[in-house]
């Protein structure tokens, strides 16, 4: 839950910065890949898995001429990690969708993101992970929150 509410004060701050005055309709998209090289934890597993990949994070930002701003992130990462005790090889995979609309006290926003970390080899292997977050937020024109959902659905296997 403290993740989510770190990413979307993340984004929203983002949202603010980047937000234009109302006027003629504007959109931009940007695709951007990076190297992935960060220790990853899971709540199956004592140890932090050492994983390298890529990361694709694709941002659509679209605002009209009432002021009314939409931004889609769509991001995607993999890479192949090794346990930093056990030694095993793990198959990281991320994938995060967010959508972002905002006229002015109004606000809506919505996350799913799914992130697996899977060991390869034999069985058994309960430390795979596996999470799945929903996150929804809406806040009328009064500036009220109206509608909030978190949903995350973790499991060891």
């Amino acid at each position: 839950m403290k993740t989510a509410t770190r990413l979307f004060v993340s984004v929203f701050f983002l949202f603010a910065v980047t937000a234009r005055p109302a006027g003629q309709a504007t959109t931009s998209t940007t695709s951007t890949t990076v190297a992935l090289n960060s220790p990853v934890g899971s709540s199956c597993s004592p140890e932090l898995v050492d994983v390298t990949g890529m990361v694709h994070v694709v941002q659509h930002t679209t605002q009209n001429g009432q002021g009314l701003v939409s931004q889609i992130v769509q991001l995607n990462a993999s890479g192949i990690g090794v346990g930093q005790i056990s030694g095993q090889t793990y198959v990281f995979t991320q994938s995060s969708h967010q959508v972002f609309n905002s006229q002015t006290p109004r606000l809506e926003f919505t996350l799913v993101e799914t992130i697996h970390l899977m060991r390869t080899g034999e069985a058994p292997r309960r430390d795979d992970f596996r999470l799945r977050a929903v996150v929804h937020v809406t806040i009328n024109e009064n500036g009220q929150m109206t509608a909030t959902v978190e949903s995350f659905d973790r499991a060891c296997s």
